[in-house]
């Protein structure tokens, strides 16, 4: 009795300092992404900015804007949002990178309860979790064309998904799913887990079946007929666009595809160069996100998801990250691998593969390993992310420049070829005379009295 009262309190104030310590990592990381959008996001619309932000220009309905087509997705619920901060703000694009950002700090929030959800304690492994989603390594998504249906939207409804994988209600549970796989169908790269969801219904479907239990049979058949709805929403007028990003089923170097997908993992954790050694780290993590994926979708299918949720969630997590570094591959190979696969825009939604990991490295039953595993990842993330290489620090530098001289040189000159020449930048490389008058005569973005 004396070693219990005397134990208790020493592990209150372990777990205190535990969590005083993850507060302070998790709001130091969210402080320094915030300090780096405002010193570094220009309020001038930039590159894809000007195509997407057509349907504001037009003065669509809500329903065109959630059904906007962007390249070879639709820009979904998160388009709804930036519009409705662009009404606010006199367009301010500064405003979607901090979303993109907020957003981020959300969804580590969301990470950080799935975690303890899926058994990982308080310690290290949770403090790898603000790293990844804090990674500056995705600065181009705040200094470039700032996207929130590409890049941190999709990721936070990921993990919506996962949490609403755990809930005991059926039908509140299923409903949750059905309509997050409208939303991430119409959103961006979220469109991956469209697929994802109706698969792990599927499944359950068929285990309700074999085990006799009808009402959970009913509810999840109506699950699947609201995903296959989505679908059929989302096809109707669909353009496909492959070519455009680049879609060459037919490339002749078919072993650069694994050279990018190795190259965007190493990307991920901040490895520098695209040698050997680069492409072995990404190559570690890829076949350790397969693992994951190969396990724990072996598990599903041996043991049903009913029992396993956990097996769900890292099922979900490593497929979407796998089926998204292969997506990138396909698509961006043939505009050259070396250069391609190291675009700081992926790295947000390489950010549910790592969770994946992560988690997978915490259910280890040998705690030695799974201690190991957790630290490596941890400390290969820091060491990578924490800090900015030359070659970034410079790009980031030509983003911020660049932006500034060209507004600065239009609103003195009114001319698009002027600016163009004077700041030695482009905005957009086609026509915008209309659109930038547009803005202009309604005192919006660079023309808003408030703009900066």
């Amino acid at each position: 009795m004396t070693v219990s009262s005397q134990s208790t309190p020493a592990l209150s104030r372990g777990r205190l300092l535990s969590l005083g310590g993850l507060a302070a990592v998790f709001v130091t990381l969210a402080w320094r992404m915030h300090a780096f959008v405002d010193a570094n996001c220009v309020n001038m619309l930039f590159w894809d900015q000007w195509d997407f932000y057509i349907p504001f220009f037009e003065g669509r309905s809500l329903w065109d804007v959630f059904t906007f087509q962007q390249g070879s997705h639709r820009m979904g619920i998160a388009l709804l949002l930036t519009r409705g901060m662009a009404a606010l703000s006199d367009w301010n694009v500064r405003w979607d990178a901090f979303a993109i950002s907020f957003t981020m700090m959300a969804a580590a929030l969301l990470a950080l309860r799935l975690a303890t959800r899926c058994g990982l304690k308080l310690g290290l492994g949770l403090v790898a979790i603000p790293l990844f989603f804090f990674n500056l390594r995705q600065y181009e998504v705040f200094v470039g064309a700032s996207n929130l249906s590409h890049s941190s939207f999709p990721v936070l409804m990921l993990l919506v998904c996962c949490l609403a994988w755990f809930w005991r209600n059926t039908p509140a549970r299923l409903l949750t799913l059905a309509v997050l796989n409208f939303l991430l169908v119409f959103t961006g790269y979220g469109i991956f887990a469209g697929v994802l969801i109706p698969a792990l219904l599927f499944l359950e479907l068929v285990q309700h079946l074999r085990a006799g239990r009808r009402p959970e049979f009913l509810w999840t058949t109506a699950a699947l007929f609201a995903c296959a709805a989505a679908w059929v929403v989302f096809a109707q007028e669909y353009i496909f666009v492959g070519h455009l990003e680049g879609l060459n089923l037919g490339y002749n170097k078919p072993i650069e595809y694994l050279y990018f997908m190795g190259l965007m993992l190493a990307n991920f954790l901040g490895v520098p160069g695209t040698g050997g050694a680069t492409l072995a780290v990404g190559y570690l993590f890829l076949a350790l996100l397969l693992a994951t994926w190969l396990w724990h979708g072996l598990r599903l299918l041996r043991l049903g998801c009913e029992q396993e949720r956990i097996s769900v969630v890292l099922f979900f997590l490593s497929s979407f990250g796998l089926v998204y570094v292969a997506n990138t591959a396909l698509g961006r190979v043939a505009f050259g691998w070396e250069a391609g696969a190291v675009a700081s825009r992926y790295v947000p939604l390489m950010v549910p593969g790592a969770l994946a990991l992560l988690l997978q490295a915490g259910l280890l039953t040998n705690r030695r390993l799974s201690l190991g595993l957790v630290a490596l990842l941890t400390v290969a993330t820091a060491a990578g992310t924490l800090t900015l290489r030359k070659d970034d620090l410079s790009l980031i530098t030509w983003y911020r420049q660049g932006r500034l001289e060209w507004r600065q040189a239009y609103l003195a000159t009114h001319s698009i070829q002027e600016a163009n020449r004077r700041s030695n930048f482009q905005v957009f490389p086609r026509d915008i005379d209309e659109r930038i008058k547009y803005l202009e005569k309604n005192k919006l973005n660079l023309f808003a009295p408030s703009g900066h």
